[in-house]
Formats: structure tokens, sequence, C-alpha cells
């Protein structure tokens, strides 16, 4: 159904920006935001700029 697609869809879109970040971890949220997807996914043109964020914080 439309709601397991999406979560694949969010998925693979976290682990392709995280290879192009160089991030080993998966499905990490510090790169994409789900407003970025939400974007991707209802538009038929193409893809707007992404959203980049970063919640990391130095320690």
């Amino acid at each position: 159904d439309e709601a397991t697609l999406r979560k694949e869809i969010e998925a693979a879109v976290y682990e392709i920006s995280g290879a192009l970040k160089g991030d080993t971890k998966k499905n990490t949220t510090e790169y994409v935001t789900s407003g970025y997807i939400q974007a991707v996914m209802d538009s038929n043109t193409d893809a707007p700029t992404a959203t980049v964020t970063t919640t990391a914080t130095s320690k």
C-alpha cells in the first residue's frame, strides 16, 4: 500500500543521502528532511533542491 511504499522510499533516500555524505549509518535524518521527501513524492516534475539539516552537535 501507499504507506509501505512511502516508508521504503524514505529509507532509500536516507541511505543514498548518507552514502553521498560519506555516512556509514543508514536511515539517519541528519541529511534529509521528511519535508524534502514529501516534496519529491508529491511533485511530478524535477525534484526540488534538497533541504539539508544537520542535527549532530559537537561535544
